[in-house]
């Protein structure tokens, strides 16, 4: 059987390794450490808190604020205070702006997040929620043709969105011109990987394939976790991580036996936020609720034969 990630160590000591020690000290194929601390703003949804960029920045909300930091290492840098986002002309004043989802569109090297306002005061009835892009740490009005509590989960290559929330009965598709829904998908989706003539969507259970015509059950599995790129598809359940082929062929696991801990934080796949990312080097980014910090499972660049593309 395999071997899990639970660290039988104690969770005292410094979180951060020095480079140093993981080059001199470390032999197995795959280390675990700390990217960042961070309370990201919602435990219930949390994967609509954060998102990645083709560049390896991950971007996160904590205490209605944006943040970046590079997945490899570096200082979080605050992007955007919510209390900076305001509407006021001769018509209305909003303000108390909470932000509610973010996702990054690499196709525009733009970051986007939906959001309500909190404060209103107008003379006529007016839509409190708003969509928005991020330039420069200012944000822009995309549109405020948003239903409540819309959540986002993907910008698609031709600039449709992929949403949920509360007041969808299902996550769906809006015209990126109209903000209409035009394709209704599935009830619950983590991510999605855009080739342009399919969508796939995982969820923690299934992966799903829409040719924008018919949707179709690809695989079943149940986990914790997933995350997908155009090469994999990553499943976290009973601490131990799998990368897997788009078919759901395991193709290798990472367990206790093949991962370092670093960070002297335990790592239990039961507290991972259900999203995981994926790095530009097939890394895997994860949100830890338990230890409140994004942490990276990453290969040992001075080991051998580590990489799981060997195994394709």
């Amino acid at each position: 059987s395999q071997s899990s990630l639970i660290d039988e160590s104690t969770d005292d000591g410094n979180p951060m390794s020095t480079e140093k020690e993981e080059a001199n000290s470390v032999t197995t194929p795959y280390i675990i450490n700390t990217v960042v601390k961070a309370e990201i703003s919602d435990t219930y949804t949390g994967y609509y808190c954060y998102t990645q960029d083709k560049n390896d920045n991950i971007y996160y909300i904590d205490n209605n604020c944006i943040y970046k930091v590079n997945a490899y290492g570096g200082t979080a840098n605050k992007v955007l205070d919510a209390k900076d986002v305001i509407v006021d002309n001769e018509d209305m004043t909003l303000s108390e702006f909470s932000i509610e989802s973010i996702t990054y569109n690499n196709n525009e090297n733009k970051l986007f997040m939906t959001g309500k306002f909190d404060s209103v005061n107008s003379a006529k009835n007016v839509n409190s929620y708003y969509l928005y892009s991020i330039n420069n740490g200012s944000a822009e009005v995309i549109t405020d043709k948003v239903k409540g509590g819309t959540k986002l989960i993907k910008i698609l290559n031709n600039g449709d969105y992929v949403v949920g929330g509360d007041f969808y009965e299902a996550a769906c598709i809006l015209n990126g011109q109209t903000y209409e829904e035009t394709d209704t998908l599935v009830s619950y989706i983590c991510d999605i990987y855009d080739n342009n003539t399919e969508l796939y969507m995982t969820t923690p259970s299934v992966m799903y394939k829409y040719n924008f015509m018919e949707r179709t059950e690809e695989w079943r599995k149940s986990v914790q976790a997933v995350g997908i790129n155009d090469s994999y598809i990553v499943l976290a359940q009973d601490d131990i991580i799998e990368f897997c082929n788009f078919k759901g062929k395991t193709l290798e696991s990472i367990n206790s036996e093949n991962a370092t801990i670093l960070d002297r934080t335990k790592v239990n796949t039961s507290a991972f936020e259900e999203k995981l990312l994926l790095t530009s080097k097939n890394d895997i980014v994860f949100y830890d609720k338990t230890a409140k910090a994004f942490r990276i499972i990453k290969k040992n660049a001075t080991t051998v034969g580590s990489s799981v593309d060997d195994a394709q």
